[in-house]
């Protein structure tokens, strides 16, 4: 028998309940230490949703990127099985995986406040953005920049917080001025 999908980072141990915006799965959820779980009734749709989130290009000397999880080794991505829930509409059984990019996200020591949450993710934002520049492949770091800073603008205007929101939405936007500039197409 399968175990149930509990919402809970193997990682770290905290509990999860923010999606993440533009995935190409409908059951997607981030954990505060940077972990990912995905979700599908095909277990290969995760491992592609996997690949499209942390920007790798796997299927080159890999082989089958579904039929083993070796090659993740390569990328310093970790994965747990993370069970299966039962999801609606249509009550579809939906199995999880989860995945770790070891790259330096740093931990929360335990439970934050809003407040803290609003700052720890503006940290996050600001130290993917400056590894974008020593970066060979610096999409994942644009997009973990671009997701964390996301996730503090929607908090700052949950906390009621509209000039910090706003800071932090012009923030965003010259980062991605940035990143289309200097970047883009790496």
């Amino acid at each position: 028998m399968s175990k149930i999908f509990n919402r809970v980072c193997p990682f770290c141990g905290l509990a999860v309940d923010a999606g993440i915006s533009g995935c190409l799965l409908p059951w997607a959820l981030r954990c505060p230490c940077g972990a990912v779980a995905f979700g599908s009734p095909d277990p290969a749709k995760a491992v592609d949703a996997m690949i499209a989130h942390y920007g790798v290009c796997a299927s080159a000397g890999h082989g089958d990127v579904h039929a083993s999880t070796g090659w993740m080794k390569d990328f310093h991505i970790r994965t747990e099985d993370g069970g299966r829930s039962v999801e609606m509409p249509g009550s579809v059984i939906v199995a999880w995986r989860w995945f770790l990019r070891e790259l330096p996200w740093e931990k929360p020591a335990g439970p934050m406040s809003d407040r803290d949450r609003l700052e720890w993710l503006t940290k996050q934002a600001e130290k993917f953005y400056e590894l974008m520049y020593d970066s060979t492949r610096p999409g994942f770091e644009f997009r973990e920049s671009k997701e964390a800073f996301e996730d503090a603008i929607t908090l700052a205007w949950k906390l009621g917080l509209g000039d910090e929101a706003e800071r932090l939405t012009k923030r965003l936007a010259h980062v991605k001025a940035v990143y289309a500039k200097q970047f883009e197409g790496f």
